[in-house]
Protein backbone atom coordinates (compact mmCIF):
# COMPACT_ATOMS: atom_id res chain seq x y z
CA UNK A 1 0.00 0.00 0.00
CA UNK A 2 1.51 3.33 -0.88
CA UNK A 3 0.38 6.69 1.59
CA UNK A 4 -1.16 9.70 0.19
CA UNK A 5 -2.14 12.15 2.74
CA UNK A 6 -2.99 9.71 5.45
CA UNK A 7 -4.65 7.45 2.83
CA UNK A 8 -3.68 4.51 1.14
CA UNK A 9 -4.40 3.10 -1.70
CA UNK A 10 -5.11 -0.42 -2.20
CA UNK A 11 -4.55 -2.49 -5.58
CA UNK A 12 -4.82 -5.62 -6.59
CA UNK A 13 -3.56 -7.52 -9.58
CA UNK A 14 -5.77 -10.52 -10.12
CA UNK A 15 -4.72 -13.89 -12.18
CA UNK A 16 -6.92 -17.08 -13.38
CA UNK A 17 -5.69 -19.79 -11.57
CA UNK A 18 -5.70 -22.71 -14.26
CA UNK A 19 -4.90 -20.17 -17.51
CA UNK A 20 -2.45 -17.76 -15.22
CA UNK A 21 -4.17 -14.67 -17.31
CA UNK A 22 -4.34 -11.65 -15.80
CA UNK A 23 -8.14 -11.01 -14.63
CA UNK A 24 -10.07 -8.24 -16.57
CA UNK A 25 -13.68 -9.24 -16.16
CA UNK A 26 -14.36 -9.07 -12.49
CA UNK A 27 -16.41 -6.94 -9.67
CA UNK A 28 -13.78 -6.25 -7.08
CA UNK A 29 -14.08 -5.09 -3.28
CA UNK A 30 -12.15 -4.70 0.15
CA UNK A 31 -13.18 -5.18 3.08
CA UNK A 32 -11.38 -3.03 6.21
CA UNK A 33 -11.40 -3.76 9.37
CA UNK A 34 -9.39 -2.91 12.64
CA UNK A 35 -8.68 0.32 14.67
CA UNK A 36 -10.80 3.33 13.47
CA UNK A 37 -13.17 1.15 11.46
CA UNK A 38 -16.27 0.36 13.43
CA UNK A 39 -17.12 -3.06 12.31
CA UNK A 40 -16.01 -3.82 8.57
CA UNK A 41 -15.85 -1.03 5.77
CA UNK A 42 -16.40 -2.31 2.10
CA UNK A 43 -15.33 -0.30 -0.75
CA UNK A 44 -15.39 -1.43 -4.50
CA UNK A 45 -12.16 -1.16 -6.22
CA UNK A 46 -12.52 0.48 -9.43
CA UNK A 47 -10.37 -1.20 -12.95
CA UNK A 48 -7.38 0.58 -13.86
CA UNK A 49 -4.90 0.31 -16.42
CA UNK A 50 -1.22 0.48 -15.39
CA UNK A 51 1.21 -0.31 -17.95
CA UNK A 52 -1.11 -1.48 -20.73
CA UNK A 53 -1.97 -4.35 -17.76
CA UNK A 54 -5.79 -4.43 -15.58
CA UNK A 55 -5.79 -3.75 -11.98
CA UNK A 56 -8.39 -2.81 -9.29
CA UNK A 57 -7.44 -0.06 -6.83
CA UNK A 58 -9.10 2.54 -4.65
CA UNK A 59 -8.46 4.79 -1.93
CA UNK A 60 -8.43 3.63 2.11
CA UNK A 61 -8.51 5.32 4.92
CA UNK A 62 -5.81 3.74 7.66
CA UNK A 63 -5.33 7.03 10.06
CA UNK A 64 -5.09 4.70 13.52
CA UNK A 65 -1.95 2.81 14.46
CA UNK A 66 -2.23 -0.92 14.46
CA UNK A 67 -3.36 -3.96 12.84
CA UNK A 68 -5.77 -3.77 10.05
CA UNK A 69 -7.61 -6.58 8.01
CA UNK A 70 -7.83 -6.19 4.44
CA UNK A 71 -10.08 -8.62 2.83
CA UNK A 72 -10.12 -8.84 -1.33
CA UNK A 73 -13.10 -10.33 -3.11
CA UNK A 74 -13.03 -10.99 -6.69
CA UNK A 75 -15.89 -11.86 -8.60
CA UNK A 76 -15.99 -12.80 -12.24
CA UNK A 77 -18.54 -12.63 -14.31
CA UNK A 78 -20.38 -16.51 -15.28
CA UNK A 79 -21.92 -19.58 -13.10
CA UNK A 80 -18.41 -21.12 -13.94
CA UNK A 81 -16.58 -19.07 -11.62
CA UNK A 82 -16.53 -18.65 -7.65
CA UNK A 83 -15.97 -15.73 -6.00
CA UNK A 84 -11.70 -15.59 -4.61
CA UNK A 85 -11.15 -14.28 -1.64
CA UNK A 86 -7.59 -12.61 -0.21
CA UNK A 87 -6.82 -12.03 3.31
CA UNK A 88 -3.86 -9.92 4.48
CA UNK A 89 -2.87 -7.84 7.76
CA UNK A 90 -1.40 -4.66 7.47
CA UNK A 91 0.37 -2.94 10.30
CA UNK A 92 -0.11 1.19 10.57
CA UNK A 93 3.09 2.68 12.41
CA UNK A 94 2.50 5.50 15.08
Amino acid sequence: MTLIDSRRIGVLAGFDAKTKARIEDATVSLTVSGPGHFGRATLPLEPMRIEGATTYGGYVSLRDPGRHGLTFRVARAGPQHDPARAVFSYEQAR
